[in-house]
């Protein structure tokens, strides 16, 4: 039987149409934010740390303060300081001192930005980057955290080599706890930690936060979960049957099945996730078992015919 395609009742979904831009772009017209310019506009470079980790000793930007058309050059001194935030439950996300920031005194990999120097355009600002000068002091760096976790292994910051989240400071009254954030620390391996390495295996040292998990057959979902997977396991009981009585005819085995159900329930309550007491849908009642058993029934029947068909290659 040939597929029947729908007329398509949409105007735009479906079909070939230029958009406004189209034109602008493929000749060249179209505007873009680099494109636009504003009076006392002033244009930014930023001078990178050409070291993998250092310390900025001292900064002599006199000669490039000193060129026309230079306005200002901005370090990580000049910053503010990290602010807190609130995420979507409302907690308090305290600001992390030594979190990422955009200009740094201490580079943590080559490339990060140490300054930035504002000039009226793009040419006099990257003129200026090339007349400053930086006494850097070269300090340890890491590529690969299991060579920072050994004994006597470097560090990737002067603070140290892992963070760690400290326990949360007790909450204001009426309000929730805040979320520290984690804070640096030194933490060093055993050489025995290590031994598994030489086998091909990653070593378990000291973890640096440890949490546990409950009973979670007794949490709230526990006996949702229970019901899910007795539920499953009926279904799964009846496929033998269903294939058996395959013969019958499956819309007349679902039809048989369905009717198992009276039809007269009279008034009937919601079920609640803790079930039903009573007569009701719930599954601790009459109706409710009868149903439960007409559903399975018909899943059984689905699984049965889905699986004879694939034996069979029809899918």
């Amino acid at each position: 039987m040939p597929k029947i395609v729908p007329p398509n009742k949409y105007k735009l979904i479906g079909k070939d149409y230029p958009t406004g831009d189209l034109y602008a772009k493929a000749t060249g017209k179209a505007k873009y934010a680099e494109d636009y310019r504003a009076d006392g506009m002033l244009f930014c470079k930023l001078l990178l740390s050409p070291m993998p980790h250092a310390r900025v000793r001292n900064i002599d930007a006199r000669a490039a303060l000193a060129m026309p058309g230079v306005k200002a050059i901005l370090t990580a001194d000049e910053l503010p300081p990290p602010a807190n935030s609130i995420n979507d439950n409302g907690n308090v996300i305290l600001a992390n001192p030594r979190g990422y920031q955009a200009l740094t005194m201490e580079p943590l990999f080559q490339g990060q930005p140490i300054l930035a120097v504002a000039a009226v355009d793009e040419l006099t600002a990257a003129d200026a980057i090339e007349k400053i000068k930086i006494d850097f002091e070269p300090l340890p760096f890491v590529v690969d955290p299991l060579v920072s976790l050994r004994p006597g292994g470097p560090n990737a910051r002067i603070d140290g080599n892992a963070w760690v989240r400290l326990p949360p400071p007790p909450p204001q009254p009426g309000q929730r706890p805040p979320v520290t954030p984690p804070e640096l620390q030194t933490i060093k391996w055993t050489r025995e930690d290590f031994e598994d390495a030489k086998e091909g295996r990653l070593p378990l040292g000291k973890p640096t936060e440890q949490w546990t998990v409950g009973d979670v057959d007794a949490a709230p979902f526990g006996e949702q979960r229970q019901r899910v997977l007795e539920r499953r396991r009926r279904v799964a009981e009846r496929i033998p049957v269903a294939r058996r009585n395959e013969r019958m005819g499956r819309e007349d085995l679902v039809k048989r099945a369905a009717e198992t159900v009276p039809r007269n329930t009279g008034s009937i309550r919601r079920e609640s996730p803790a079930g039903v007491e009573g007569r009701g849908e719930g599954l601790d009642g009459p109706v409710g078992e009868q149903r439960e058993e007409a559903d399975l029934t018909a899943r059984a029947v689905n699984l049965g015919s889905a699986i004879d068909s694939r034996q069979r290659g029809d899918l």
